[in-house]
Order: C-alpha cells, then sequence, then structure tokens
C-alpha cells in the first residue's frame, strides 16, 4: 500500500497538513506526527469531505 487517499470532515486539519497553517500549540506535535507518517507514502492525499457525504466513517463510528 504505497498510495493512500484521507478523507475527512475537519477541514481545520486538511488545511493544517495541506496549507502548513498552524494549529494551537498542544497540536503540533500531533500534526508534525501525522506528516511524518504522510510522508512515508509514496503519494498521499489529504481532502476535506462533509460529513453528511462521509457515511462510511459515520457507520464505523456507531
Amino acid at each position: 500500500l504505497r498510495t493512500i487517499k484521507i478523507e475527512t470532515d475537519c477541514l481545520t486539519l486538511v488545511c493544517a497538513i495541506n496549507e502548513n497553517i498552524m494549529l494551537n500549540a498542544s497540536l503540533l506535535n500531533t500534526l508534525t506526527d501525522i506528516k511524518v507518517l504522510l510522508m512515508t507514502f509514496d503519494s498521499c492525499v489529504v481532502c476535506f469531505i462533509r460529513r453528511q457525504a462521509n457515511n462510511a466513517a459515520h457507520l464505523l463510528a456507531k
């Protein structure tokens, strides 16, 4: 698995990952960990999807 697409309903997270928008200091280490993990893939896309359109995640959360 070298290519991955991540869909999330957290627009703040998508912006922080894709556009280097800074989050508050308490989340900086977590964001750094996420970016390091994403670099292990040949191709990785992180994109925003509205909660209403993300039925798979909704069902998993139940």
